[in-house]
């Protein structure tokens, strides 16, 4: 993992019984701090994640239907300007 200075928290409650298999998990994973696991899973899950929904795959009709949609369609409605702006602002 990236050694990048820490600017920023998150706060989170959890059982105990969590909290003690993340430490032992810690432990046997040699990671030097709980946190440390924690964030290493996080952070490897949540570029997979990110990876499934930045793509996708259509067959050809689909991809046909959906150009001529897009040929067909009219100027955006301030709903769809609205979602559109929402979607930038949290990085979509």
């Amino acid at each position: 993992m990236k050694m990048i200075a820490a600017n920023a928290r998150i706060e989170m409650r959890v059982s105990s019984e969590f909290k003690k298999l993340a430490e032992r998990a810690s432990i046997l994973s040699g990671e030097r701090s709980t946190t440390d696991y924690i964030t290493r899973l996080v952070e490897q899950d949540a570029k997979k994640v990110i990876l499934q929904h930045q793509s996708m795959t259509v067959e050809n009709d689909m991809f046909d239907q959906f150009i001529s949609a897009c040929d067909q369609a009219t100027a955006p409605n301030k709903a769809l300007e609205r979602a559109a702006n929402k979607a930038k602002m949290l990085g979509f």
